[in-house]
């Protein structure tokens, strides 16, 4: 008899039923019960691990199968696992402290029904998953460390090297302080947020199988960290060991980031050659022992809300451990964060302007704790894609490649997000509920994104939009509120990026064959940061499809001008910094390369500031330089000026763009 089955959503701090199926047997015994699959197949037996009495009348409960011993079976049966409490403790499996465990936990059983395997070393994964990691000295994981094939060669001095490196480095779990943070964080979430909504984590924890986790997380703020480790423990899986910046090291914060299971790593490997190989060493040997790990591989919080270029360090050395006969499997699970408001917003301005980054410190807590309490913040959305096994022929570049395509492709569609791809594009940030209405709707058609009705309300209970009174009322965006609006789209502007582009031809009435040059020149230059592919026609097909669908591929009547002018906003802060570059090529052809970008520079920020827009997204001068190396590579500059048809394509495009914003001039 399969046992009820719910999905893993809301709040979890204030959801029992976390896909979860309360469980009672004998007087003393209660517990509950988690399912990896929702239909189990009727006629397979269940193999109990461990195969005693208490696990057998819990799981007696769950089914009426024949129930078979966990440790020694033949065939295809349904995994069920049983655990007393989260603790060090219930990892025995028999004995005294199996014994124990059941006397201190005796109504905290925690049941895991996987699916359907004939593979016994799954049924043993499956039950260590959720469970905090056995207890190791310091003494203990140093040996651990510096016996591993990359410290092989050292001694003496060394040693006394690697031990002071690994005091600083080393994360020093401690399961109370983990139960701890799990009440704290269940208030803090249910306090200060809306709704925290998870995407994909039950398919996972089906889906490791017997492989030791790594999450790659995308980065948005500081919260990251905590928010993924309290998701996680709440599902029963067992806490990761998070990689922080050597920033975070802060008196007492330091402390209890560590025992919560974070490991402090510096910014740079440069000038001690044996610090790498310490870190490598670490990493190598937490996964020997079946540590999940997580890492942010984009290196630093996003500043524009777009998914960053990832740094490849850290995953470099889980890949080359992959490669280790005595390795266990190793499975790389991608995780996209959005939130509907980012406390920081203002910092990160700060440092697109150009100014250095401010360093971490204690007096930062009174204001981020202000910041928080300041304004509604909405919705947190967490999305699981599936796990990525690693092989020993796996190479890095690919790995990476398909880390930041996984993201893209399952990064969370808030109504914040897709709000701010298009409310820019109205002149004024002000728009009719009828217009903005339909434009969303084209949006969501040619972007794949979700159709959502309540999209308007969300945003305007988060004060991002205001609005009149009347039946088609105007709504529109306040000043403050834009970075907000402009932050959140950037997670979904990869979605939008062909839609953008061809409303931008359509306005300025290309034929097929100069629409075609425009996404010759922009595409390439914009994909790969993009994580796209380069194919640019199934995106365009499906763009034209749903401006055909909704009778705008005629730009001159006012309404279908107004709509495409919002279509295009998606696209138009690299648009704007892409033709920056080119006017420069045109007018000072013969200026030098840093003269130009910081023209460009200049002259990108001031058209989005001149026109209501956000400069947010042009601030970084680092894509400025990019979009230079790829007219290089595609041969559009030679010598540093621009080739004659590559002029007469940047007259034509910036006389097309134009026709955005009568304002609007570059």
């Amino acid at each position: 008899m399969a046992a009820p089955f719910s999905a893993v959503c809301g709040i979890l701090a204030g959801v029992k039923n976390n896909n979860q199926t309360p469980v009672r047997a004998r007087w003393h015994l209660a517990g509950t019960a988690q399912f990896d699959e929702a239909d189990l197949p009727p006629d397979l037996p269940w193999a109990v691990l461990p195969f005693d009495a208490a696990s057998r009348a819990l799981a007696r409960q769950l089914t009426t199968q024949r129930l078979v011993d966990g440790g020694q079976f033949s065939g295809t049966v349904v995994p069920c696992t049983v655990a007393f409490g989260d603790g060090p403790t219930a990892r025995h499996q028999r004995g005294l402290r199996r014994w124990l465990a059941r006397l201190l936990n005796p109504r905290s059983a925690r049941i895991r029904v996987g699916k359907p395997t004939d593979n016994p070393k799954w049924l043993q994964r499956q039950f260590y998953q959720g469970l905090a990691a056995k207890p190791e000295s310091f003494d203990a994981l140093f040996q651990s460390v510096i016996a591993q094939p990359m410290l092989a060669d050292l001694s003496g001095d060394e040693h006394r090297r690697v031990r002071r490196h690994l005091k600083v480095l080393a994360a020093r779990p401690n399961h109370t302080l983990t139960r701890l943070g799990d009440r704290v964080l269940g208030w803090f979430w249910t306090r200060f947020y809306s709704d925290v909504e998870i995407a994909g984590l039950t398919p996972v924890r089906g889906a490791l199988g017997d492989a030791t986790p790594v999450y790659l997380s995308t980065h948005r703020s500081h919260l990251d960290y905590l928010l993924l480790s309290w998701v996680l423990y709440r599902a029963r899986l067992a806490v990761p060991l998070v990689a922080a910046g050597i920033n975070l090291n802060l008196p007492l914060v330091g402390s209890v980031l560590r025992r919560g299971g974070g490991f402090f790593i510096r910014r740079s490997f440069q000038g001690d050659p044996l610090y790498p190989r310490v870190v490598q060493a670490y990493i190598h040997s937490r996964l020997l022992n079946r540590q999940p790990l997580e890492f942010f591989p984009e290196g630093g919080r996003s500043r524009d809300g777009l998914t960053r270029t990832l740094k490849l360090g850290l995953l470099k050395y889980v890949v080359e451990a992959a490669r280790d006969p005595a390795m266990p499997p190793i499975a790389l699970v991608p995780v996209g964060v959005a939130y509907d408001r980012m406390p920081d917003g203002g910092g990160y301005r700060y440092e697109l302007e150009g100014r250095s980054k401010r360093s971490e410190g204690l007096a930062d807590l009174p204001k981020a704790w202000r910041a928080l309490r300041s304004d509604p913040l909405g919705r947190v959305r967490v999305s699981f894609s599936p796990p990525q096994r690693l092989h020993r022929d796996s190479a890095l570049a690919e790995v990476g490649w398909a880390v930041g395509q996984q993201w893209q492709t399952d990064m969370p569609a808030s109504a914040v997000g897709q709000l701010g791809l298009i409310v820019p594009g109205f002149a004024g940030h002000r728009a009719r509920v009828s217009e903005l209405g339909r434009a969303l709707a084209v949006l969501q058609a040619a972007a794949g994104l979700p159709r959502r009705r309540d999209c308007l309300d969300e945003v305007r209970q988060l004060g991002y939009l205001e609005r009149d009174e009347g039946e088609d009322a105007i709504v529109y965006a306040p000043a403050a509120a834009r970075d907000q609006l402009s932050y959140a789209a950037g997670a979904l502007r990869h979605r939008a990026l062909a839609l953008g582009l061809l409303s931008i031809a359509v306005l300025g009435g290309a034929s097929a064959r100069r629409t075609h040059s425009l996404f010759e020149l922009a595409w390439p230059s914009m994909a790969p940061d993009l994580y796209l592919d380069a194919d640019w026609s199934p995106p365009l097909d499906a763009a034209r499809n749903a401006l055909a669908e909704a009778g705008l591929l005629d730009p001159k009547p006012n309404a279908n001008y107004r709509l495409l002018a919002a279509l295009a906003e998606p696209v138009v802060p690299a648009v704007t910094r892409m033709l920056a570059i080119l006017r420069q090529h045109l007018d000072a052809p013969d200026a030098e390369l840093d003269e130009q970008l910081a023209r460009a520079h200049d002259g990108a920020r001031d058209a989005l500031l001149l026109s209501g827009r956000s400069e947010l997204n042009v601030l970084d001068i680092k894509a400025y330089r990019r979009f230079v190396v790829h007219l290089d590579d595609i041969g559009a500059r030679v010598d540093g000026r621009l080739t004659r048809r590559a002029r007469r394509t940047a007259s034509r495009l910036l006389l097309a763009f134009e026709q955005l914003d009568r304002q609007f001039v570059i």
